[in-house]
């Protein structure tokens, strides 16, 4: 629990406390405020928060996708320029390249999926999509 809210304190930008007050009253709201009070103590973002949070782990993720990307296009390319004239070695870094970019493309798409999941469960949340 206490890596949980180390990663989220990291990922949320803003750090006030919102009391049950400005959250209002009901049957079971106080119990759930106080759950999500437990995981999200700091968070002033409201129902705005699974949007933020979404936003900061999709930044991160599609780094590391970008980043890998790089290596094994890097990867193809001195593979293919070390083949030597091989036909064999040729097509397989050939393939690798095709490979990459479709990865690329795929996870281009699921991110607009996601953005689009975010926003529109965040707007049912009835807080503003980012």
């Amino acid at each position: 629990m206490l890596f949980l809210r180390t990663m989220f304190g990291a990922l949320i930008p803003k750090a006030f406390a919102v009391t049950l007050d400005q959250v209002g009253s009901g049957p079971g709201i106080s119990d759930m405020w106080s759950k999500i009070q437990e995981v999200f103590p700091f968070s002033s973002e409201g129902a705005s928060l699974p949007g933020t949070v979404f936003d900061k782990v999709n930044e991160v993720i599609l780094g590391l996708i970008a980043g890998v990307a790089v290596a094994m296009l890097t990867y193809a390319g001195v593979r293919m320029m070390s083949s030597g004239g091989g036909e064999e070695g040729y097509n397989q870094a050939k393939k690798i390249a095709i490979n990459v970019a479709i990865g690329l493309i795929a996870a281009m798409l699921a991110d607009v999926v996601i953005v689009y999941a975010v926003s529109l469960l965040t707007t049912v949340a009835g807080g503003t999509p980012s």
